[in-house]
């Protein structure tokens, strides 16, 4: 089964991460084993791309039609659900916002509710 093998795989090429290994250098490894070994996640298993720096009126652009901070930096949809997966190398940190989604999705999940509904 996918989910368990795959997620198994998945966090050992991310626990056998290099030190020196950038986060886009972890979702790279990450995204190139799951589509190669598993190619029909390719529309299945996605970036969402909120980081990086933006400039006061690019932010406002991306905020206005939905963009919303601290969501997971990659998605995968499988049975009608979603998982989230958010990396970071050995010395990064979740920041507040990323803290906040990962609390109100535990909570979801915990109350049952779905994305599939």
């Amino acid at each position: 089964m996918f989910i368990q093998g795959g997620f198994r795989v998945i966090l050992h090429i991310l626990l056998r991460a290099e030190i020196d290994m950038t986060e886009i250098q972890l979702q790279i490894s990450a995204v190139t084993w799951l589509w190669n070994t598993y190619p029909a996640t390719r529309l299945l298993f996605f970036h969402v791309p909120n980081g990086g720096s933006r400039n006061a009126i690019e932010g406002m652009q991306l905020k206005a039609p939905g963009v919303v901070a601290g969501i997971p930096d990659r998605i995968l949809i499988h049975v009608g659900l979603a998982y989230g997966f958010e990396y970071k190398t050995l010395t990064g940190k979740v920041s507040p916002s990323q803290a906040k989604v990962h609390q109100v999705w535990q909570q979801d999940v915990r109350q049952s509710i779905s994305f599939a509904h």
